[in-house]
């Protein structure tokens, strides 16, 4: 699993980043909404496994958002 920073990466360079802070980068807001819609993929698998009872869903959920902040 890639970290949001990871993800972001693939559609935005540094340049574009700081460019993003100014309001300037169109790319920048592509890189936003796919690391958003990355994460919301990610908890949703989570949340569609069958086989997890609600204890080991929040653990898993937890510890992916460990995982992704990195």
């Amino acid at each position: 699993m890639k970290s949001i920073k990871e993800k972001l990466n693939e559609y935005a360079n540094e340049q574009d980043l700081r460019m993003a802070y100014n309001g300037s980068c169109n790319n920048c807001q592509q890189g936003f909404v796919a690391g958003a819609n990355y994460v919301l993929e990610v908890v949703e698998r989570i949340l569609e496994d069958k086989d997890l009872d609600v204890e080991e869903t929040y653990d898993k959920i937890y510890a992916t958002i460990k995982q992704l902040k990195k």
